[in-house]
């Protein structure tokens, strides 16, 4: 019984040898040696479209694609370094990358403060605002629906309707129920920064903000304007010239800062109207033009002699022959008077 037992014990010793060679010869590490396939060349690798195959060296192992830590880190830009006392391998953010991250971040806090004004707001504004959608719904025949965004301090107001609806109240009527609106807003917070528009679903009518003293600017967006300078032109709203047709006519704006110009196009060849025009009297095309002045006037410098903060818009129009595009009259303002000036050929003449 014994020699059997010494016969067992003999291989197992040498086992044991032979595993405590193996872990010697690994040098201490913690880890493992291991026989694998390796192929180098067989795969590509892009970034952002590009490809960086020979940048990063891919290599596959045992049917697994491994990348070098550090060409990757760096194509990431990120910088990577070894702990060789401590076996580490670190990766941090390089100063470009770090700073590209805090901006990236600053851009997600602006953002967040951006849909705070823009898309929501407080318990007391949203009652306001039902208090408000309750008292303006109707007004000259046409339904409006109002919201509030924002906060206490800086208070943004958004007002619903159909374009046509709007368009068919005056700018005197307009200015008053936006101006109502605005009353009953600082009566809650008389602190508020007050800005807003009319809205024809994501189409902007009209814009206003609200001066320190209460009083309302309304700015009309100038496509809106003429647009329905055209239609009040269609409607014969300006009057008429004799044998010329308003529909054969049309408006054109051009904002410069603090002055607006307008144009009446007519087609005196095309249409044949080169007698017609020339048999117009002065007093006549004046009255075309002043009428067209006075309602670009009225919208938007609308009782601005009564606020000291509101800018006055400074307006001259013309009368152009569309076809040789050559102008043929103008009306203007000089030292508080209405002025025309009429073109011929060669001359200009003051009238």
């Amino acid at each position: 019984m014994l020699k059997k037992t010494k016969s067992i014990l003999v291989p197992i010793v040498i086992i044991a040898v032979i595993i405590s060679m193996t872990i010697i010869s690994v040098g201490g590490k913690s880890g493992y040696k291991k026989r694998v396939d390796a192929w180098s060349g067989t795969v590509k690798v892009t970034y952002n479209n590009e490809d960086k195959t020979r940048q990063v060296s891919p290599i596959v192992i045992n049917g697994r694609t491994y990348l070098p830590l550090k060409s990757v880190s760096t194509l990431f830009g990120k910088s990577v370094t070894w702990n060789n006392s401590s076996k580490t391998v670190a990766i941090a953010d390089t100063e470009d990358s770090a700073t590209i991250s805090q901006l990236q971040n600053k851009i997600i806090v602006l953002e967040a403060e951006l849909a705070k004004y823009e898309g929501g707001s407080t318990e007391e504004l949203e009652e306001l605002a039902e208090d408000l959608d309750y008292e303006y719904h109707e007004y000259k025949d046409a339904d409006f629906e109002i919201s509030l965004k924002g906060n206490e301090d800086d208070i943004n107001v958004i007002i619903e309707t159909e374009k046509s609806d709007w368009n068919d109240i005056s700018s005197r009527n307009q200015k008053s129920y936006i101006q109502n609106i605005v009353d009953d807003i600082l009566d809650e917070f008389e602190d508020a920064n007050i800005e807003g528009s009319v809205r024809d679903d994501s189409k902007v009518l009209d814009q206003f903000s609200v001066t320190t003293g209460g009083k309302l600017k309304l700015v009309s967006n100038i496509d809106n304007l003429e647009d329905t300078l055209n239609e009040s032109l269609e409607d014969d709203e300006f009057g008429r010239l004799d044998d010329i047709d308003n529909d054969d006519l049309k408006i054109e704006l051009e904002e410069d800062k603090d002055e607006l110009t307008f144009y009446v196009y007519i087609k005196l060849e095309d249409d044949n109207y080169e007698d017609e025009w020339k048999a117009l009297e002065n007093d006549d095309i004046q009255s075309f033009l002043e009428d067209i002045y006075d309602k670009i006037d009225d919208v938007i410098n609308d009782d601005s002699d009564d606020d000291d903060d509101a800018e006055v818009i400074d307006i001259e129009g013309y009368f152009c022959d569309d076809d040789e595009d050559e102008k043929l009259y103008k009306i203007y303002e000089s030292s508080g008077e209405i002025k025309y000036k009429k073109y011929t050929e060669n001359t200009v003449l003051e009238l």
